[in-house]
């Protein structure tokens, strides 16, 4: 399927990455040799359509699209997301996907591994969070334990004067 790149939109509160590096090399990329894979879409009831799987690949679109090599109207591949797909499935793929291409930073996948265990109606052991994510537990209580960490540290993480270990 396609759409216009004007047509997508992106939830608010939903997508925890917050660095796009190398996004101008992506853009670059994908004008010269097209998306590397379709994004991945949710069709909402009320028609709007909305990015589940590719905020990198759509940040890339928009940029071509400021930048004039693009323009809003240019059609983009996409996959339907699954109707069955749940909000706490969404969240999940948000980590598991990006594992595979480009890695989520430490404190964006906190963020996430925070809200699957608190922001889905029933909190969630570590243990499940781990098996959902593919990884071991001790990973899943460190991610937490930084999402419940003050500002400061947080800070101190992303301006890179502590490291996510010693932060741990």
């Amino acid at each position: 399927h396609t759409t216009a790149i004007k047509n997508i939109s992106e939830r608010d509160g939903f997508n925890h990455r917050k660095v796009y590096e190398e996004i101008e090399e992506f853009a670059d990329f994908i004008f010269i040799n097209g998306l590397p894979e379709p994004l991945t879409l949710d069709i909402l009831p009320d028609g709007k359509v909305v990015v589940e799987k590719g905020h990198r690949r759509l940040k890339a679109l928009r940029l071509l699209v400021s930048q004039g090599r693009f323009t809003e109207d240019t059609e983009v591949e996409f996959w339907y997301n699954s109707k069955d797909v749940t909000e706490l499935q969404r969240m999940v793929n948000q980590y598991t996907s990006n594992n595979h291409q480009k890695p989520l930073t430490p404190l964006e996948q906190s963020a996430v591994a925070f809200d699957v265990k608190h922001n889905f109606g029933e909190e969630l052991s570590n243990d499940k969070i781990a098996s959902m994510f593919g990884v071991s537990r001790q990973t899943i209580d460190n991610l937490i334990l930084i999402a419940e960490a003050t500002d400061d540290v947080k800070n101190q993480i992303k301006e890179g004067s502590m490291s996510f270990t010693n932060a741990v």
